[in-house]
């Protein structure tokens, strides 16, 4: 009996040896596999894969953008109004043709014709009063400060009297340049203040067309040769 435990034991013990011999072989087989297995990919990916390589050439491409937009005049004046007062004539109309110089707009002038001809009176008064203490002083019949007094007045009435003749001739409301009215603010009977835009003046000898497009778009047409075309007009750029 107790040879035969031995015997079963020994058997056993055989065995699970085998068992465990079994395992590593198989599992140094598996290591062997992975590693012949990735250097066959990384000999794979180290191999020369050849190139072809090409010249680059430009080539003409055509395509066709369409937009709206609009022209606007690249220099325009606002004539605006120096005065207040009543407006008593409106001479130009929107869409007309002016020169420069032609009378676009008139201001009553209400009391400012009295005002220039009082100050135009009063100077004549002054420099009446300085030639006359100029040459008093000469004579000592006058002290220099009333001779001082005498002709710092005349400079007064000199600035008052340049004073009121700007006001006066800004009754008349001239185009200060040529080219076509393209906006009227005012009417005939209107009351203006001064700082009102009365009418606009647009020189269309250059036009400027614009148009709203995208920033990746512009940054791509600023790279090429293109062509705009208006109804006739064509302009390379």
């Amino acid at each position: 009996m107790k040879t035969t435990v031995k015997l079963f034991r020994k058997f056993t013990g055989i065995t699970i040896l085998l068992t465990v011999f079994v395992l590593i072989v198989v599992y140094l087989f598996n290591v062997k596999r992975e590693k012949e297995t990735a250097l066959q990919k990384l000999t794979e990916y180290n191999q020369i894969v050849p190139v072809k390589t090409i010249i680059a050439s430009s080539k003409h491409f055509d395509q066709t953008l369409s937009e709206s937009g609009r022209f606007q005049s690249s220099k325009s004046v606002d004539v605006i109004s120096k005065v207040h007062g009543n407006v008593l004539n409106v001479n130009v109309l929107i869409g007309e043709y002016v020169q420069a110089g032609k009378v676009l707009i008139e201001v009553e002038k209400g009391t400012l014709q009295s005002q220039y001809e009082l100050a135009k009176l009063a100077l004549e008064n002054a420099a009446i009063d300085l030639k006359r203490f100029e040459e008093l002083v000469k004579e000592d019949a006058v002290t220099k400060l009333q001779y001082e007094t005498v002709r710092l007045g005349y400079q007064n009435a000199i600035t008052n009297f340049e004073l009121v003749k700007e006001q006066l001739d800004n009754t008349v409301i001239i185009a200060p340049v040529s080219g076509y009215i393209t906006q009227r603010n005012i009417e005939k009977g209107s009351y203006i203040l001064p700082g009102i835009p009365l009418v606009s003046i647009s020189q269309i000898s250059e036009l400027l067309f614009m148009v709203q497009v995208s920033l990746p778009l512009w940054a791509y047409l600023t790279m090429l040769q293109y062509k705009l075309y208006f109804k006739g007009l064509t302009e390379t750029r």
